[in-house]
């Protein structure tokens, strides 16, 4: 609210901030896509989008319903401390500085307890979660054997593998 001069009204001013982070969010996005391009990585996202799409074809309402109530009471069951800084930066999306901000500590203690957060959500996720989703996602067969096609040509066309 400091850098709030006045020079027009509060709904104008929030609205620019957020339209600036939308766009450095798309710029960054953009630049991590160049840069995967130019390097000849393989984009596994597009796999991961596949993937996910074959999924949900399969997967039963029943099946998200139940994990959706999985994440809630997990949410629901972390400390005091840890249930803020968890919702402001995984759920709301806020930046380390903005949740500590809002929260009124340090940024390392925002950083710490999502750490500590993210630990006690997967601990007691993991056994619960893994029944859940048990069938959920199908081996991708075809998609899977694509891709590795691609690994492995880039992989022997590389000049240090080449046959002698």
């Amino acid at each position: 609210m400091d850098g709030f001069a006045g020079a027009s009204s509060l709904s104008t001013w929030l609205t620019r901030i957020v339209v600036n982070q939308a766009l450095e969010r798309k710029r960054t996005a953009q630049r991590r896509e160049r840069l995967l391009r130019e390097r000849s990585v393989t984009d596994i996202a597009d796999h991961r989008e596949r993937l996910m799409a074959a999924s949900e074809a399969t997967r039963s309402p029943e099946a998200e319903g139940q994990i959706a109530k999985l994440l809630e009471r997990a949410v629901a069951n972390l400390p005091e401390t840890f249930r803020p800084v968890f919702v402001l930066r995984e759920i709301e999306g806020l930046s380390v500085e903005e949740t500590a901000d809002i929260l009124q500590i340090p940024k390392e203690t925002v950083t710490t307890r999502l750490l500590r957060s993210r630990r006690r959500l997967q601990w007691e996720l993991d056994p619960e979660l893994r029944d859940a989703l048990r069938g959920t996602f199908p081996f991708a067969g075809r998609d899977c054997d694509e891709l590795t096609e691609r690994v492995l040509a880039k992989f022997l066309a590389a000049p240090c593998h080449r046959p002698a």
